[in-house]
């Protein structure tokens, strides 16, 4: 079997990927200035054309709730008797954000996240179980179409149910699974899983929330799988924007269909190569909602060693965590992911843990919950090496608890660590 999907575009040299990104980039402005939205943006910054890469930072930064001002169909590029299908996030804080895709579209989301999975050695005598969700989430389909193309032989179960999830690998000889990483280790976790046999399992796509590295040693070391993080946003069309390769040195961004930028979340401005910040994509084929400059916030880097497995395409850093997800403790920035790394330096997975913000006479606490085994509910020298490692991590002292196992609320999608108590 060949070692590329694409070897012609998965090692095309820098300088003809950035001359594809220039000539791609031209036609996504062109066709964004067509659209209700862009046309008064475009107006407003006086740029009438794009010459170079460089110029696309003269234009404005979108987020969530940009898109949310262009609802329902302020950025539909095309007519709408072209449009395939419509997506859109829950909506639960308000208006919805909204993903059109034609025909086009969504092929060429299936062909990008297909050559992910050859990347890591999937092929058509595999049969993948998608434990992601499926309808509105794009998870689940861009995932099963990707596949599909491969000739992968897809189980679409979705989420939930962990003991059918468990049988039907077992009974359908699964070689790949795709889920998030909390509900892999709900799923390993599982009281009978040691009663159950996975010889053809091989494979675990992880996505949709980031996995530290303790927890990904466990989940490879529990069941014995090669794990491989695969990651994406609706906004750009669901998972497979960027996936890690069989050398497990970062991620893949293919950069033949999304321009990234990584810039100063504070600043806004664009941080040197190599230096963390937060990810911005501009995704260069879309047809029916073309978006320029899309924020992420996802933190992570560019690494800028070449890959060992020949592809030319730039890689990323795993994602250390999400501006939008930190969170400030008396001028103290925290992300979910140092908590879980501190609470791992001492505590074994599987792990359960939720974090209470309270306010108390203008001064935020941190209240840590923690699921432990009974023999360690009234530990207090557990509790006092937990809060000296936790304190050493984010610099702020928490106020932790420990209750059972089995307390705290579980789930099948991304998880919720940060609560906030009003």
């Amino acid at each position: 079997m060949p070692h590329f999907y694409d070897e012609s575009l998965e090692t095309l040299p820098l300088s003809e990927i950035k001359e594809r990104q220039l000539n791609l980039l031209k036609q996504q402005f062109a066709r964004a200035i067509q659209t209700p939205f862009y046309a008064q943006m475009i107006r407003n910054t006086g740029i009438d054309e794009i010459k170079t890469i460089a110029d696309i930072t003269r234009l404005p930064l979108l987020d969530k709730e940009t898109l949310r001002k262009a609802y329902p169909d302020g950025l539909i590029a095309v007519s709408k008797e072209k449009i395939a299908r419509i997506h859109t996030s829950s909506g639960t804080t308000g208006i919805p954000t909204v993903l059109y895709l034609t025909q086009n579209d969504i092929n060429i989301a299936a062909d990008t996240m297909a050559r992910g999975l050859w990347m890591i050695g999937l092929r058509n005598s595999d049969t993948l179980q998608n434990m992601m969700s499926y309808g509105l989430f794009t998870g689940g389909l861009m995932m099963h179409y990707g596949a599909e193309k491969l000739g992968i032989t897809v189980l679409p179960i979705s989420t939930g149910n962990s003991m059918r999830q468990l049988q039907y690998i077992q009974d359908f000889n699964v070689t790949a699974i795709h889920a998030t990483p909390g509900y892999l280790e709900h799923i390993i976790n599982t009281s009978c899983i040691d009663q159950l046999r996975f010889p053809f399992l091989k494979t675990a796509i992880i996505g949709a929330e980031a996995m530290s590295p303790k927890m990904r040693q466990w989940i490879h070391e529990k069941i014995e799988l090669e794990i491989f993080d695969c990651y994406g946003l609706s906004e750009m069309n669901g998972p497979g924007v960027a996936m890690e390769c069989t050398a497990h040195q970062g991620l893949h961004i293919w950069e033949d269909r999304y321009l990234m930028e990584i810039i100063d979340p504070k600043t806004l401005q664009p941080v040197p190569e190599g230096e963390e910040g937060e990810l911005v994509l501009t995704d260069l084929t879309r047809e029916a909602m073309p978006l320029l400059r899309y924020r992420t916030h996802d933190i992570t880097r560019i690494l800028t060693h070449p890959c060992s497995c020949g592809r030319t395409h730039r890689r990323i850093a795993p994602i250390k965590g999400r501006t939008d997800d930190m969170f400030i403790i008396n001028g103290v920035n925290i992300f979910p992911s140092q908590i879980e790394e501190a609470i791992l330096a001492i505590i074994p997975p599987p792990l359960n843990w939720i974090v209470y913000i309270k306010e108390e006479n203008g001064l935020k606490k941190l209240l840590l919950t923690i699921e432990v085994e009974k023999r360690f509910l009234s530990d207090n020298s557990l509790l006092k090496s937990l809060s000296d490692i936790l304190q050493s991590f984010i610099t702020v002292k928490p106020y932790i608890s420990f209750v059972s196992v089995g307390t705290l609320p579980k789930t099948t999608g991304k998880t919720k660590h940060i609560i906030q108590l009003k």
